[in-house]
């Protein structure tokens, strides 16, 4: 890269090289042209490479062939964890249904009791 650069430069002093600010209209138009030219060549080249590419073969374990131990074991233990951990979120959120009836129960409860003070005092 470092050498491509030093020849360009080289090339500019000794005049082989124009830059396009440099150039009459015409040389402008002629220069333009063959880079709009090359730049068709090039998007058609690789259009019509894509094109004839064949496409990329599937892999073996889509259609049902042999995988690995290693990563059978290791799709196995994720499943093993993840039904372990479906099972932990099921406890847990019935322990939290229950001490939410629990707090339900004890608040009456303690406006039950409020209540009943307040009424004993009023009479007195």
């Amino acid at each position: 890269m470092q050498k491509e650069r030093i020849k360009y430069k080289q090339d500019l002093q000794c005049g082989k090289r124009q830059l396009i600010g440099d150039m009459s209209e015409r040389q402008k138009r002629r220069q333009r042209r063959q880079w709009k030219k090359r730049q068709r060549h090039c998007h058609l080249t690789a259009s019509t490479s894509a094109a004839n590419t064949p496409p990329a073969s599937p892999m073996d374990f889509q259609q049902g062939g042999h995988q690995s131990r290693q990563k059978e074991r290791g799709r196995k233990h994720v499943r093993c964890e993840k039904a372990a951990a479906y099972k932990r979120i099921k406890v847990l959120e019935a322990e939290l249904e229950n001490c939410k009836k629990k707090a339900e129960r004890l608040k009456t409860r303690l406006f039950a009791m409020v209540s009943h003070i307040t009424s004993y005092l009023n009479t007195e």
